[in-house]
């Protein structure tokens, strides 16, 4: 799991507001150490050499116990490829004499 930064505090709108290390990819999943789900990556904000991120997911007083404490990025699932199935061909015609 790649290391995201340090939980600061939770803002009057819900969003949990984290110091990170380095810019992270908007959208990204944030859990705990224990692989706890804390919820997504809304915003990238502040200097770019350790930029603040807010994260949102659910209710601000379940964001709060996250508070203090030290968050991540875990890696991302690679997805298979799609089967591919066998095209059906349509029956040959036959030519009429």
């Amino acid at each position: 799991m790649r290391r995201l930064g340090k939980a600061l505090h939770v803002t009057p709108r819900g969003n949990l507001i984290v110091r990170a290390d380095e810019v992270p990819p908007m959208g990204a999943p944030v859990v705990t150490r224990r692989r706890e789900r804390v919820g997504i990556i809304v915003d990238v904000f502040g200097p770019a050499d350790r930029p603040y991120v807010a994260v949102r997911d659910g209710p601000r007083d379940r964001l709060e116990k996250f508070v203090g404490k030290t968050l991540y990025i875990p890696p991302r699932r690679r997805r298979r490829p799609p089967r591919r199935r066998a095209r059906r061909r349509p029956p040959r015609r036959r030519r009429r004499r």
